[in-house]
């Protein structure tokens, strides 16, 4: 061959480009090079290459391509976590391989290129840091190395439809990989409370109500598919949350303390000490017996809510009194003092306040210090509770006695004891 005659194709160009398949290149010497188009796979134009010898006699060659199809490949993540916890994935993206002559050849997923995020709604690519919002499930946002994160609706439970996430090879052919979070549901749980004191007593008692716990089991991804990890998730109680209900189920400070028979004999309030709630039961003083329960609610931090009961009962309290006698002769002043003891420790009999006579016409206690029985003489209290008679001059025999009113002393209130002479 003639060196100095460079080779061409057969039209005498030395490129040549095909629409649909790339261009051609034809070197001097008459190698070819092809740069195909990022699209074109399979076997591509035979073209002609000519060379001439030194008599100038020409000779051809034909030059045909063949471009074996790469296709890149992505793979499906899951997750899974706690109700309301937010969460991530991270789809994975490999290029794809083909082997010619032997060799490996490979088109690398390229990552100068931003990943995307494919609208569910629309099914149009969303870019990076754009949050898209699926309805009844929550929040997705791609990050730029195409890991996604997923804050859910904060009742959603169970396998969301997901995203899917978009690469592309060096060639920008597109792969595909969904990102699916599954969220386990947590409900918070509760224990009903019970308390028991004396009439009068202000009663308290902690209201237990529990966190949701659950485990949390992290789902293998193909790096390492034998990895199982179980980790114990909280949802913790919202001791903001913490409310009495009333009857018609709705929140409330106060709800009306009932007996059996819907009579109202106190009131229920709600204390939150510590974080805790504590049912209070504010009795009335004359009340004893069992009383209707009231509704404690409270809400996890997702806002999942959970009620129990609070049921208190009142134990009578029975003080009791010792009654006292005299003699004397005709005429003369004798006296007494009747004895009282509590019924219970926690309702003592109330010092501060002094006795009173109880007026035998009314059947009522009287502020009055003295009090007189017709034909019998007059009775006259002290303020520690000690009783004079003066009979009448004409008077002998048994008297009819008097009647004594104490009070007892209970929290918030007092109430009336009546003893006789």
């Amino acid at each position: 061959m003639d060196d100095t005659v460079p080779a061409t194709f057969e039209d005498g160009n030395t490129t040549k480009t095909i629409k649909g398949e790339g261009t051609y290149t034809v070197a001097p010497d008459g190698t070819v090079t092809f740069v195909p188009e990022k699209t074109f796979t399979g076997k591509g134009t035979t073209l002609t290459v000519i060379r001439k010898d030194k008599n100038g006699t020409p000779a051809r060659g034909e030059y045909t391509a063949v471009v074996h199809p790469v296709t890149p490949t992505g793979w499906d993540v899951i997750s899974a976590d706690i109700q309301g916890q937010k969460q991530h994935g991270k789809p994975k993206f490999k290029g794809g391989t083909v082997e010619i002559g032997g060799e490996e050849k490979t088109v690398e997923i390229d990552e100068n290129v931003a990943p995307v995020l494919l609208d569910p709604a629309t099914k149009q690519p969303v870019p990076v840091g754009t949050t898209v919002k699926v309805e009844g499930e929550g929040e997705y946002t791609l990050k730029q190395d195409g890991t996604v994160d997923f804050v859910p609706e904060k009742t959603f439970v169970g396998e969301a439809k997901g995203v899917i996430v978009q690469r592309v090879d060096k060639l920008g052919q597109p792969a595909i990989g969904k990102y699916r979070p599954i969220v386990i549901g947590a409900k918070p749980k509760a224990q009903p409370a019970t308390s028991q004191d004396v009439q009068g007593q202000v009663q308290k008692q902690p209201v237990t109500f529990i966190d949701s716990v659950v485990d949390k089991t992290t789902v293998p991804d193909i790096d390492h598919p034998d990895v199982k990890v179980a980790v114990q998730k909280t949802v913790p109680i919202n001791p903001q949350s913490y409310t009495l209900l009333d009857e018609n189920g709705q929140p409330a400070t106060k709800v009306p303390a009932k007996d059996p028979e819907g009579n109202v004999i106190g009131e229920y309030t709600l204390e939150v000490v510590d974080g805790k709630a504590i049912g209070v039961l504010t009795p009335n003083a004359t009340y004893h017996g069992k009383v209707q329960p009231v509704r404690v609610q409270a809400a996890d931090e997702n806002g999942i809510t959970v009620e129990t009961t609070y049921t208190p009962y009142i134990t009578p309290v029975t003080p009791t009194a010792t009654p006292v006698t005299s003699e004397g002769i005709q005429g003369k002043s004798q006296e007494g003092t009747p004895t009282f003891k509590e019924g219970d420790k926690k309702v003592p009999i109330n010092l501060d306040k002094a006795p009173k006579l109880v007026d035998p016409t009314t059947g009522k206690p009287t502020d009055a210090t003295s009090v007189k029985v017709p034909n019998e003489g007059t009775y006259e209290i002290d303020e520690n509770g000690k009783v004079t008679f003066t009979p009448e001059p004409q008077f002998k025999g048994k008297t009819s006695g008097i009647k004594f009113n104490v009070l007892i002393k209970m929290e918030h209130q007092q109430q009336q004891l009546t003893h006789q002479l």
